[in-house]
């Protein structure tokens, strides 16, 4: 009976020691939101680059206000980091879609602009290379926007617009160049008329004496 108790005596020892030498299962740590703020900083750069913040200030402060409080947070709250910085990213989004799209919308406007003008003085046929030129520039920026590559889209906008307001004003001289050689035509006929009827004039008078 002794050897009993002392064997379950033992056996108690043993297991309180286990448990006591257990160690104590560490916190899980949550994850830095790395892949959230790298999305937020490339949509932040484009927005800035492309000056869209100009476009739409009270949704870009916006957006800046949320992505430096993700920025105070990264370390010690990294899940409220993370949903600070996919709030800032919509942000951006927002600013991207709407600026480019209101910014596209007025350069459109003037190429459209030129490009009446420049037909107005024939300038497609009197400056048909020129014209053409910048017909490929406005296609081409259209096709940028659509790639999402906005400082070249609205580079080409400003080609187009550019070369439009060229071939008008080289078309429009042109004209204006013809308009004083027909003039100074005229004139000359006129001239030559009238010397032609003195001519016969004195011519006549010969002829009654």
């Amino acid at each position: 009976m002794r050897k009993t108790i002392s064997i379950g005596l033992v056996a108690l020892v043993v297991f309180l020691a286990g448990c006591a030498s257990a160690p104590e299962p560490e916190p899980v740590s949550e994850p830095a939101p790395e892949s959230e703020r790298n999305a937020a900083v490339v949509l932040r750069t484009v927005a800035e680059r492309s000056g869209f913040g100009t476009e739409m200030p009270q949704e870009f402060g916006a957006a800046e206000t949320a992505f430096a409080q993700a920025e105070e947070l990264y370390e010690p709250e990294p899940q409220q980091a993370r949903e600070l910085y996919l709030a800032a990213a919509d942000g951006y989004r927002l600013v991207i879609r709407e600026g480019s799209s209101r910014r596209s919308g007025r350069y459109r406007g003037e190429v459209q602009n030129n490009r009446e003008e420049a037909v107005s003085v024939r300038a497609d046929v009197a400056q048909r290379e020129l014209f053409e030129k910048a017909e490929e520039d406005r296609d081409r920026a259209e096709a940028l926007l659509e790639e999402e590559e906005y400082e070249e889209a609205f580079e080409a906008f400003q080609a187009s617009r550019d070369g439009f307001a060229e071939a008008h004003r080289l078309a429009r001289a042109q004209r204006q160049r013809a308009l004083r050689s027909l003039s100074d035509l005229d004139s000359t006929l006129d001239e030559r008329q009238r010397r032609i009827e003195e001519l016969q004039g004195e011519l006549e008078a010969d002829d009654a004496q």
